[in-house]
């Protein structure tokens, strides 16, 4: 098992980082230049990871069904739109714009020490009716009760947020293998300039450690035990040189703590994830650089929670990265899009089969995309939706294997998210436009995608814009979105999208902010968000509750 490792000679004039031999991008940004790099290294292979903890007594969340065998509701058979199913119990949730109160979970699977706020809420009553009494008391007797209140200290909580339009380089998830390792920026507020450190937040960020090893580009999977694999990426920075990685490591939940699990048979970078039905964890495609060349992967591997190992689990029709892998309700996995070795804009796609480990071809796009986001409906089909100047969506049916064409976006977006809500639309969230020779725009506008009309309508704006941010459903119906950047300025802050009301407000901050971390929604209800870059590839990560 190997990482595959690189260094550069040359530095991006808009944001300090490398800049890659073969792809001429940068590593941050995507600005296009043309000094090219020194060779790439190899680096050792990761240390044999430590035994990992017995989790046999854990539950088999959920029970997925065994493959080609979905759960209910049957493909085809999605539940009535507005009435979607709660979490861990379908079929009852309050109605689309009736939370029933934020911090509650209906139908939320019992002992997994999540605490509903309503039911911390509660003893507001009983302490104000003790209070009440205890001052009647101290009345009584005759004692004069002197009640003094002092101001607090507030700031602007501004970041010195660039302007939209302020990223470089060509809409791409560009490699990321190797920087120019830069001091971390100084502290910027991490407060939207709508807020001030008094202002009432739709949730709080508090730290949850530190990772084995730092990275961004990676990703991470919720297992059905509880715990999150985070697998590859971009790390090891020694000076110019840095590794895609083949480490992976586990965050277990019960701990708090994030502990190294078996390693990859190869290192990779912007490659995807997908949790299979029977538990496992399909790993599929990524980059790196051999020789002064970008290497895109096709081949694939398999991590079994059981044995804490990764096995190779064929190729592809294609090598890619930056593409998009969605779990189809009959098990198979739906890999779209991406780029090539080249940087050109894949329209093809194909099916992986968990049973005989096998990839085929299936229909193409429409369009060669990269940079898009790939969300199951509840209908059963896919929704494709942007990419590098690219405002179209498409939808794939499993049935014939054929991409067609859907509601357009109201603006052109690379690398927003996209967020399946509670009634079954999708909100997508920010991203980048608008490239010239000299950079891109940050997008700070959202919209959201109705599939009975199959239309996208706009709706609020975040407070700042962000690319390479992350956004996850949380249990009550709104969407967290945190952390990106725009330009150079790299975010803490983070928001909360109501789709009650389509607008966002703020959360407290994390402990550190950059681009491309990612975010995984534990069963507890809380978040966490792990990784990134910020100037430097970012070790700790923070849980949002």
């Amino acid at each position: 098992m190997t990482d595959n490792a690189g260094s550069a000679t040359s530095v991006c004039a808009n944001c300090g980082a490398p800049i890659l031999a073969g792809g001429g991008f940068c590593s941050v940004c995507g600005q296009a230049v043309t000094p090219p790099p020194a060779q790439w290294a190899t680096s050792p292979s990761p240390v044999p990871p430590a035994a990992a903890p017995d989790y046999s007594q854990a539950p088999a969340y959920g029970q997925p069904p065994a493959y080609g065998q979905p759960a209910q509701p049957g493909y085809g058979q999605p539940p009535v739109y507005g009435q979607p199913p709660a979490f861990g119990q379908p079929g009852q949730p309050p109605a689309y714009g009736q939370p029933q109160g934020y911090g509650t979970v209906p139908g939320y699977p019992p002992g997994y020490g999540y605490a509903p706020a309503p039911a911390r809420r509660s003893n507001m009553p009983l302490l104000a009716g003790l209070g009440a009494v205890a001052l009647v008391l101290v009345i009584a007797a005759g004692a004069l009760i002197v009640v003094s209140s002092g101001g607090h200290a507030t700031s602007s909580g501004s970041p010195s947020a660039t302007p939209a339009g302020t990223i470089s380089g060509a809409v791409s998830l560009a490699p990321l293998v190797t920087r120019t390792e830069v001091p971390s920026p100084s502290a910027t507020p991490s407060l939207p300039p709508s807020a001030t450190p008094t202002a009432a937040y739709a949730g709080i960020f508090s730290p949850a450690g530190s990772m084995t090893t730092a990275r961004d580009g990676h990703t991470a999977t919720l297992l059905q035990d509880g715990r999150v694999l985070v697998a590859g990426g971009v790390g090891n920075c020694q000076g110019t040189t840095c590794d895609a990685l083949a480490s992976a490591e586990l965050f277990d939940p019960t701990t708090g703590k994030f502990g190294p699990t078996g390693s990859m048979t190869t290192g990779r970078a912007d490659q995807t994830a997908t949790l299979l039905q029977d538990g496992r964890v399909l790993v599929v495609g990524g980059e790196y650089y051999a020789s002064s060349t970008l290497k895109a992967l096709a081949s694939a591997e398999i991590y079994d929670p059981k044995t804490g190992k990764f096995s190779p689990a064929g190729s592809m029709k294609t090598a890619r990265f930056a593409h998009t892998e969605t779990l189809l309700p009959d098990g198979h996995v739906l890999i779209a899009g991406g780029f090539d070795a080249s940087f050109a804009a894949l329209s093809s796609a194909e099916l992986f089969d968990p049973v005989s480990g096998t990839f085929s071809k299936t229909g193409s796009m429409t369009t060669g995309r990269d940079g898009h986001t790939a969300t199951l409906l509840g209908n059963g089909l896919v929704l494709i939706a942007g990419g590098a100047a690219v405002a179209s969506a498409e939808l794939y049916d499993p049935f014939n294997g054929a991409f067609t064409t859907t509601g357009s976006m109201h603006v052109v977006r690379a690398d927003p998210t996209a967020t399946l809500l509670s009634d079954g639309r999708v909100l997508l969230v920010g991203g980048q436009n608008n490239c010239t020779s000299t950079g891109c725009d940050s997008i700070d506008s959202a919209e959201v995608y109705v599939p009975t009309t199959e239309s996208f309508t706009l709706t609020g704006s975040m407070s700042v814009p962000r690319w390479g941010h992350v956004a996850s459903l949380l249990s009550d119906g709104r969407v967290l979105v945190a952390a990106g950047a725009s330009g150079q300025t790299y975010y803490t802050s983070a928001e909360v999208w109501d789709p009650s009301s389509g607008t966002f407000s703020p959360t407290s901050p994390l402990s550190q902010g950059g681009a491309r971390p990612t975010a995984t929604r534990l069963r507890d209800g809380t978040v966490l968000v792990a990784g990134g870059w910020n100037g430097t590839e970012i070790g700790t990560a923070d849980l949002y509750s």
